[in-house]
């Protein structure tokens, strides 16, 4: 075996290729802790396999808290949990894309997750695990909410100096004959 893989790599022996593999594993989970972005592994049954640094910051619960842990009860309790049962009806289409879900943090705390997720499956086609991508984007929907508060506010504003011009308008309409009859 050891010479059969040998040769499917050029000649490098097998050290060589053990320490180019573990090499390429720690660029790999450097990328993967480093990001922003949430990075999550979940079993089919809902066990929170790995998660990264920013699963950590955004929720405030340590890896430690969450391995092993189901992911779906510890962040989305109670009736929040209907994000969950639309999620896997969704889930049935393949892997989602820009899934918007809220979840609880440990401390309370409500922040926005915009998800994509990756399915992995094993040999026989079995789910094994997904993974899943999130951004926070709960300052951005913040800023939507508010930007479209001040649209309204505007509009409203704008109509109102509408009226105001109007009624200015009529008011000359009618104390200007008043004032030629006052004057006769």
């Amino acid at each position: 075996l050891k010479v059969l893989l040998a040769s499917f790599i050029g000649g490098k022996d097998t050290a060589q290729m053990i320490n180019a593999l573990k090499l390429e594993r720690d660029y790999s989970g450097q990328i993967i802790q480093g990001t922003p972005s949430l990075v999550v592994g979940i079993a089919p049954d809902g066990v929170t396999r790995f998660v990264n640094a920013a699963v950590e910051s955004v929720t405030g619960y340590q890896k430690e808290e969450l391995i092993g842990k189901n992911w779906w009860n510890t962040f989305y309790p109670g009736a929040e949990y209907v994000q969950v049962e639309k999620l896997f009806k969704d889930f049935e289409k393949g892997p989602v894309r820009d899934y918007e879900m809220t979840l609880i943090g440990k401390s309370g705390e409500r922040r926005v997750v915009e998800w994509n997720s990756l399915n992995r499956f094993g040999p026989e086609g079995e789910l094994i695990e997904v993974i899943g991508f999130g951004n926070d984007v709960t300052a951005r929907k913040y800023a939507e909410g508010e930007l479209k508060n001040q649209q309204i506010i505007s509009y409203a504003s704008s109509k109102m100096s509408a009226l105001g011009e109007m009624a200015a308008g009529i008011a000359h309409e009618i104390n200007t004959p008043l004032a030629t009859i006052a004057l006769i």
